[in-house]
């Protein structure tokens, strides 16, 4: 049997006797979503039924899963907003006006709201504030960070919600008074009867004075001297009872804003966005390209791109690239679900769904790139973003089962993207550090080569990479920002395996240097280039000093094990041929053995061991941003003394 509720589904296998818990998909109900600006981000939201969500939006354990999110104090369903300045301190709205202000030191959650008498579910008509299925939060992006609630009134702190001021009169369209709206009310008159609430707050990013409003009854609301003052800017093409669902000023823009108005509760199955580019003086209607069948709730504008914008509807995300002229899908991958909202995290698009929880969108550069005039009749290598240096996965215990629902963790280094208008004869991609040195090479006929690694798990853990594509379209190659790997004789496999991921051999190479470098692409003999910078993990802080004194040890214990490979390999092809010769070769197979294996008389190590020991060093150097040990040191040290005392007896 199975089971459905907003929670998720659970399956009972003995008729009822036990079921399964209901962690086993993803299909979270989120309708409001927030992030904040630690590394990496976190997502909040509030569930339908299900309490609330912070979310890494990367884990530190190769897969996003149960180690990296937590609830953190607020209701259901409503918005769950991060102190942009205590990041322990989590706001949350809920039913009746309830804002709860969370600490994540100890867990203590104190309701904070400016209404404590609860008036959930009253008639509006008899109670002083107005509160509906979602109570509106958010929190002013500049200095000082205020909060702002709505309910027909607009409520302001400054203070983390210890006391409050209403800065707005009823900014839902209500005219009349309650004797004049006694009994039933018909919906021509439900508006300046003040059956409507504030559904959207949205802070200006230029002034801490500017606020814009949205409401469910069809209006749009803003002032821009901290409420002192408000301007009705709603647009004839907004109907009565269109719900404003989110407005979006432009950040790059004072005078420009975007609007989702959302019409299905008055049975319109359609799509009504709207821009502003005068200050709300005149709209205009930008609903081209988006599916008659489906409706809006939400429109976001980048942060970085003029022009370029994101819409999500009840069934998708979709983008434009000429400021709402025209739009195109962008769900690729994204199950169809009610998009509620959307955020532009840097180069990301966090997208937060009712049904099928929450997604990121990485990398939205190549889209920058497209609405700023890329051109795409000839080969082209879209702007490389700024990679952070980080590793793949930093997961030292048993992986987690396949069968373990998790989420993706986004893909770790610099993203080189191109696009190719026709198939290519050859494709190479270099990396050259500022100074013109390669550092890594990818070509499309230099397919990587199996290594030498026993594996240990099922080929669930496995997702080899491929050579360069050649044929046309758009192609995206990830460098790990490391150098080359390292030769040696045997590899193995990393612990930090993930379903559905390669896992990595070790040794893997170590990291490339903080700093600028340049990505090369040569199609058919023609070259690109685009310039990007590698980043320290902005949670660490090492010199540069230390960043190179890291790197030139393990390009010296690389060097090193180049050298054992290649005398090993020597040795190795002299043994054989001794096999095929005549004659009394014994004292010349024992020497050769004794090189390779060690002897056990003297206690002397073998090259053989000495590969085991600088491949398990360069593994655990390379798999943490500090310097080297000195015992790591001496054991270097020490193969060094012995390699150079072998070539003097030599």
């Amino acid at each position: 049997m199975i089971a459905a509720s907003d929670q998720g589904t659970i399956v009972s296998s003995n008729g009822g006797a036990s079921w399964s818990d209901w962690y086993n998909q993803p299909t979270g109900q989120f309708y409001c979503l927030h992030v904040d600006s630690q590394f990496p981000y976190r997502l909040y939201a509030g569930q339908q039924d299900n309490g609330t969500v912070m979310i890494r939006s990367r884990s530190d354990y190769g897969a996003i899963s149960f180690r990296d999110w937590q609830p953190v104090g607020a209701d259901e369903r409503d918005c769950v907003v991060p102190d942009p300045v205590d990041t322990h301190i989590v706001y949350g709205s809920g039913l009746g006006g309830r804002v709860s202000r969370y600490d994540g030191r100890t867990g203590d959650v104190q309701n904070i709201t400016p209404a404590p008498i609860n008036t959930y579910g009253s008639d509006p008509r008899t109670v002083e504030d107005r509160w509906s299925w979602i109570t509106p939060l958010t929190i002013a992006p500049g200095t000082p960070s205020a909060l702002y609630l709505g309910s027909q009134y607009l409520y302001r702190s400054t203070d983390r919600g210890a006391s409050w001021q209403k800065i707005s009169p009823d900014l839902t369209g209500r005219t009349r008074d309650s004797a004049s709206c006694a009994g039933d009310i018909a919906i021509a008159d439900a508006r300046a009867c003040g059956f409507g609430v504030i559904f959207n707050i949205a802070p200006s990013p230029h002034s801490a004075d500017e606020v814009w409003v949205g409401t469910d009854s069809g209006l749009i609301q803003r002032t821009r001297d901290g409420g002192k003052t408000w301007d009705n800017l709603t647009p004839a093409a907004l109907p009565e009872w269109g719900t404003v669902a989110r407005i979006d000023p432009s950040p790059l823009n004072r005078d420009v804003a975007y609007v989702a108005v959302d019409l299905h509760r008055a049975n319109r199955f359609e799509p009504l966005l709207l821009k502003t580019r005068d200050g709300g003086k005149s709209w205009s209607t930008i609903n081209n390209g988006l599916p008659p069948g489906e409706f809006t709730a939400v429109v976001r504008a980048d942060p970085k791109q003029d022009g370029l914008l994101y819409a999500g509807t009840d069934r998708g995300v979709y983008v434009s690239i000429n400021d709402g002229a025209d739009w195109q899908p962008l769900s690729n991958g994204l199950p169809v679900a009610w998009v509620r909202d959307l955020r532009v995290v840097g180069n990301d698009l966090a997208i937060a769904t009712q049904g099928r929880a929450l997604w990121i969108l990485d990398d939205v550069v190549r889209l920058r790139d497209l609405a700023a005039g890329q051109r795409l009749d000839r080969p082209t290598l879209f702007t490389v973003a700024d990679a952070i240096r980080l590793r793949k996965s930093m997961n030292k215990d048993t992986p987690l089962a396949a069968e373990v629902p998790l989420g993706r963790n986004p893909p770790t280094g610099a993203l080189i993207e191109y696009y190719l208008p026709r198939d290519a004869k050859r494709v190479v991609l270099r990396v050259r550090d500022a100074g013109g040195a390669l550092i890594r090479q990818f070509a499309s006929d230099e397919p990587g080569k199996p290594l030498p690694a026993g594996q240990y798990f099922s080929d669930l853990y496995r997702n080899p990479a491929k050579a360069l594509p050649t044929t046309a379209g758009a192609h995206r190659q990830v460098w790990n920002l490391r150098h080359e790997r390292p030769l040696a004789t045997a590899y193995e496999y990393s612990i930090a395996a993930t379903a559905g991921v390669e896992t990595d051999a070790l040794p893997e190479g170590p990291l490339a240097l903080p700093g600028r470098y340049r990505v090369e692409l040569e199609v058919d003999g023609k070259t690109l280039q685009r310039e990007f910078a590698v980043r320290l993990d902005p949670r660490l802080s090492l010199s540069d000093d230390e960043m190179r004194e890291i790197l030139r040890f393990n390009l010296d214990l690389a060097a090193a094990l180049k050298t054992l490979t290649t005398q090993i390999a020597t040795d190795q092809t002299e043994l054989a041929a001794l096999d095929k010769r005549k004659g009394d070769v014994a004292a010349d197979k024992a020497r050769l053995g004794a090189r390779l294996d060690g002897d056990v008389a003297t206690g002397t190590r073998g090259l053989r061991r000495w590969m085991e020991i600088l491949s398990a060093i360069a593994t655990d150097a390379e798999s943490a941003e500090r310097v080297p040990t000195s015992a790591q040191r001496e054991v270097l040290r020490q193969f060094t003394s012995v390699m150079t005392a072998r070539a003097g007896g030599s």
